[in-house]
């Protein structure tokens, strides 16, 4: 009886949220620096990353999800933007079809890191219908 009492103590516990979970603000450098950078974003949700680093998701310019991560400085760390497969330059459609005649583009994302060259990560299906990722330049060279 006893032990029943604990199991269901502990489900129960584990299913309730805090009242203090709240959603992270960033410090105001870092809000400052946002504000400089994407000064018509009207939304933006925040996170806490565990190098202490935060992280900004939201709905850019061209209404593609960007997320954006800052450091304590307000410097900006890494960006990452989701693209759909319409929202595809043409020169990069036309260097995945020259490698892989058949595939459908399911996903492509942008990566910009500080002093990495800009890069695309492209989630393929091929004709055979396997999965494959690629790293693309922007100037449309094919890693694998």
């Amino acid at each position: 009886m006893v032990s029943i009492i604990l199991i269901g103590f502990t489900v129960n516990a584990q299913g309730k949220k805090k009242a203090t979970d709240k959603q992270p603000v960033a410090p105001d450098v870092i809000q400052a620096s946002f504000k400089t950078q994407y000064p018509d974003v009207a939304e933006v949700r925040w996170n806490k990353m565990h190098s202490g680093n935060y992280q900004s998701v939201f709905t850019n310019a061209s209404g593609r999800e960007q997320t954006t991560e800052f450091n304590a400085a307000g410097e900006i760390v890494r960006t990452k933007i989701a693209f759909s497969s319409e929202g595809v330059d043409e020169h990069l459609m036309a260097a995945i079809h020259e490698k892989y005649a058949d595939a459908t583009v399911t996903a492509l994302t942008k990566y910009e890191l500080a002093g990495v060259p800009a890069y695309y990560k492209v989630k393929i299906q091929t004709a055979d219908q396997s999965q494959k990722d690629i790293l693309m330049s922007e100037e449309g060279a094919i890693t694998e």
